[in-house]
């Protein structure tokens, strides 16, 4: 017998969204595109105690799609999620650009 390889077995648990985390996703979605101005500005979103329950890697790896799909083309986007302390920065960087300047 065939066994799949452990990082596509967790690659399709993660692909199996329910319809909260799709809900979670959207609204994650809109409070990014809008507070990074349609994805062009580094943002960090913090996942509330309530929600962190629900958010899986899946649901990174969902909203992330969505970004790259929504971005402006001369942008180039970054999701990268911060488990441990329940965010998700977005960074963005203007291609052929300087990236942006870190605020503390």
């Amino acid at each position: 017998m065939l066994t799949m390889p452990f990082r596509k077995r967790e690659r399709e648990q993660s692909a199996v969204l329910n319809e909260a985390q799709r809900t979670l996703i959207r609204e994650k979605f809109e409070i990014l595109q809008q507070a990074s101005f349609g994805f062009t500005q580094d943002r960090l979103l913090h996942i509330s105690q309530g929600d962190s329950k629900s958010w899986t890697r899946g649901c990174t790896d969902e909203l992330r799609r969505e970004i790259a799909f929504a971005a402006p083309s001369h942008v180039r986007t970054v999701l990268i999620e911060f488990r441990e302390l329940r965010c998700v920065s977005l960074q963005c960087l203007a291609l052929g650009l300087l990236p942006a300047p870190v605020y503390s």
